[in-house]
């Protein structure tokens, strides 16, 4: 829902719409230009790129084919992104949101420390996500 031009094809916006329809789910497409307000752009992509390169990287100079990338992304998706992670980039973009009402739609606020909001600081992880910590 980012309104990139595959994701605005009618067929895949229809099949969207009815999953989450089916879930009892609300659904939103994300405001363009904004990937710092998708929950996907602004942690678990930038998470599994990481343990992708990772587990594929090898010293020959050799791109890994596209059957050694998914296995090693379904890997990072099965053992190394635990729902705590997820639950924190939740968390984030809520707090973001929140910071960009405040500069009125503006992004400016990217270059500045606002783009940290302490919740790494703010919650524990648990086996099924975070909880915020006693003060």
């Amino acid at each position: 829902g980012d309104m990139a031009g595959p994701h605005e094809e009618d067929r895949f916006k229809k099949f969207v719409m009815d999953y989450c329809a089916s879930k009892g789910w609300g659904w939103k497409p994300q405001a363009p230009q904004m990937p710092y307000m998708n929950v996907l752009d602004l942690g678990v992509f930038p998470s599994m790129g990481s343990g992708v390169h990772e587990l594929t990287r090898n010293n020959s100079g050799s791109v890994a084919n596209k059957e050694v990338v998914w296995r090693a992304a379904q890997q990072v998706w099965r053992d190394r992104l635990p729902e705590s992670k997820i639950a924190r980039c939740f968390v984030l973009a809520w707090r973001l949101a929140l910071v960009v009402i405040k500069n009125k739609g503006s992004n400016t606020f990217l270059r500045t420390k606002e783009m940290h909001q302490g919740v790494k600081q703010d919650f524990h992880d648990t086996l099924t996500g975070v909880v915020r910590k006693k003060k």
